[in-house]
């Protein structure tokens, strides 16, 4: 979108704030334990049908299409990690600022409200003391304050769900 006249710094200005996001999306095929990237059938504003694009297969365009409780969709967060890799939704983080490995903590990426955001659990031992948690916004700031890098995610990573997390 472009508005016409004026001089190049009110186009630019114009620019910008005209852009629309359109959100990405992964999707974790429940059934087959596989993880794609989707082709969604919106009908009438809602997600009716998705099949996802696997590494190994393509979809047949008739067959493939499945309901859409077969399937888990993580939003992209349109953030990036230390490493530069996209960070979506149900993802799990490794804070990595402090140089003792024993320091880093674990955050899982959360999508509520409109907004994402990363939590840090830490549950005691001793259930009669009270558990802590931390919530943070994900954001560029936050992932370079924390140094967040992409372990994996809920799904095919449930090994790293330790008792920190849960």
């Amino acid at each position: 979108i472009r508005k016409s006249g004026g001089n190049a710094r009110s186009r630019l200005k114009w620019e910008r704030t005209a852009m629309i996001y359109l959100p990405r999306f992964r999707a974790w095929d429940i059934k087959n334990k596989k993880m794609g990237e989707p082709d969604i059938i919106i009908n009438n504003g809602r997600i009716d049908e998705i099949k996802i694009w696997g590494d190994e297969t393509v979809p047949d365009e008739e067959t493939d299409w499945r309901e859409t409780s077969d399937f888990s969709l993580m939003m992209s967060s349109n953030v990036l990690d230390v490493k530069k890799k996209e960070i979506y939704d149900l993802d799990i983080l490794k804070s990595t600022a402090s140089e003792f490995p024993e320091d880093h903590k674990y955050w899982i990426v959360t999508h509520e409200d409109g907004g994402f955001n990363v939590r840090y659990y830490f549950l005691p031992k001793d259930k009669r003391k009270r558990s802590i948690a931390e919530n943070e916004l994900l954001c560029k700031d936050n992932v370079d304050w924390y140094k967040f890098e992409i372990v994996g995610n809920v799904y095919q990573n449930p090994e790293l769900l330790s008792s920190d997390l849960k």
